[in-house]
């Protein structure tokens, strides 16, 4: 049964095959249909959401317009380099309105990928009690783990839970940054984004560490190392562009290397890693930083314009985070079930259940697929 027009129905199979990850090998017809239906419903609540919380901060930024919401005065804080910054309108609730705006990107992919863990894990708990485990950490090891191999991502919620607090955490900050151009939103900008850019390593680490990445205490270990970054850097903001160029190489060599060892390693942890997910966040990546430069250098710089050069940089940058968060969601093992197929059907909007994996050869040959 599908409900949809053919091309939103086709769009929105695949947004769900990208959230899904790499579904255990073991479920059943029911489960899948399970998993797909918690899948749509946390999209559709994301998205619901996140248009309710954009809508009022816009009709509060019309409301405010002109009251000096702020208590601002003045020219913008020295050191506000960016085009809209140079001409910015003192009086509103959104002093940069546009960069302010794009920062809608990091509370949408932070809050989806909560939600995201939120699904993993109720489908850890159905799973743990349809098979009689007494916890989500003793499931058997054919549900997400690959010989000596796990999906740390699906196996240890918290970590995408974690990760989607940050995220939010660093869009308010950045959103506080440009629309009150003031010291505690530059602080919260700062903190939040070496937290999410420092992400990749800190879970490479922990997905070769076992039993970490099969415990639920890794990722709350994971959790507080990010807690502990955000803190230090909140009250340090001045070491970000230090640390910026430290964390960036450090991530692009740590994950291309988890990567090869993932794919060309011992048989026993050897998974299927999508490479398109390692080339898309850091082509997304130097695109934005592409227009930051830009509008930096103010070769591309029209104050008041909707579109500014520094809001792209959030939009890409915003797309790299969930990218990176993608091929670390979608790792499993050859031959193992993802949301991709047109099977069966399920789901919340009478979509078709998305299944891979009932040919071990054909599977490999599309998992192989860069």
């Amino acid at each position: 049964m599908t409900t949809l027009s053919p091309h939103l129905h086709d769009a929105w199979a695949a947004v769900r095959f990208a959230l899904g990850g790499a579904a255990p090998s073991s479920l059943s017809p029911a489960e899948v249909a399970r998993r797909t239906w918690r899948l749509d419903a946390a999209l559709l609540s994301v998205c619901c959401a996140n248009a309710i919380l954009f809508i009022g901060v816009e009709i509060a930024h019309a409301n405010l317009a002109g009251t000096s919401p702020w208590q601002r005065s003045g020219a913008t804080p020295e050191g506000a380099s960016w085009c809209e910054a140079r001409d910015a309108d003192l009086t509103n609730l959104m002093i940069e309105p546009a960069n302010a705006r794009s920062d809608y990107a990091f509370v949408f992919v932070g809050s989806l990928m909560v939600a995201l863990g939120v699904v993993d894990l109720l489908e850890r708990r159905s799973l743990a009690k349809a098979r009689g485990v007494p916890t989500i950490d003793r499931l058997a090891a054919d549900e997400y783990e690959h010989g000596d191999g796990v999906n740390t991502t699906l196996t240890l919620p918290g970590v995408s839970i974690s990760n989607g607090i940050a995220n939010v955490m660093h869009g308010v900050g950045s959103w506080g940054n440009h629309a009150c151009e003031c010291t505690v939103g530059g602080r919260g900008d700062v903190a939040g984004m070496i937290t999410v850019t420092v992400f990749p390593t800190l879970y490479v680490l922990l997905a070769v560490t076992p039993p970490l990445n099969r415990k639920s205490v890794g990722a709350g270990l994971l959790g507080l190392a990010q807690l502990g970054i955000w803190l230090v850097f909140w009250s340090a903001p001045e070491a970000a562009t230090v640390a910026m160029f430290i964390i960036l190489p450090l991530d692009i060599l740590v994950v291309v290397g988890f990567a090869i060892y993932r794919r060309a390693g011992p048989v026993d942890i050897q998974a299927v890693l999508h490479y398109r997910y390692i080339f898309s966040p850091l082509g997304f990546f130097l695109i934005g930083w592409f227009a930051w430069n830009l509008d930096k250098n103010a070769i591309w710089c029209w104050p008041r314009s909707a579109i500014q050069g520094h809001a792209a940089w959030h939009l890409f940058t915003a797309a790299a985070l969930m990218t990176i968060y993608l091929l670390f969601r979608s790792e499993g093992a050859p031959g193992a079930r993802s949301m991709d197929d047109k099977s069966a059907d399920g789901g919340l909007l009478g979509l078709e259940v998305a299944i891979l994996g009932k040919d071990t050869e054909g599977t490999r040959a599309e998992d192989s697929d860069v």
